[in-house]
């Protein structure tokens, strides 16, 4: 994931490769962690306490969710070619 792609935040890859810490540019500040919800199948954002996020925040941080999502489909479609869509 290229971080240059937002413009104040950014992913940096924590524990296992399923999670991100998602920071500001400016001082690393936690926003949230970004990580795999095995109930819902998908990537959630889960915000750090006490934060608060603009609009363009939060669409830097969906386009980041969709980028996860669509690359493990991808992936399980790889290994399971004849799963379930």
């Amino acid at each position: 994931m290229n971080n240059s792609a937002y413009a104040h935040i950014l992913f940096k890859k924590i524990g296992n490769d399923d999670q991100w810490a998602c920071l500001t540019k400016k001082d690393h500040a936690l926003l949230g962690v970004v990580e795999w919800y095995p109930r819902w199948r998908q990537f959630i954002f889960e915000p750090a306490p006490n934060t608060v996020h603009s609009h363009d925040c939060l669409l830097d941080i969906a386009d980041f969710l969709s980028i996860q999502n669509q690359d493990e489909r991808k992936i399980k479609r790889e290994v399971m070619p004849n799963a379930t869509k």
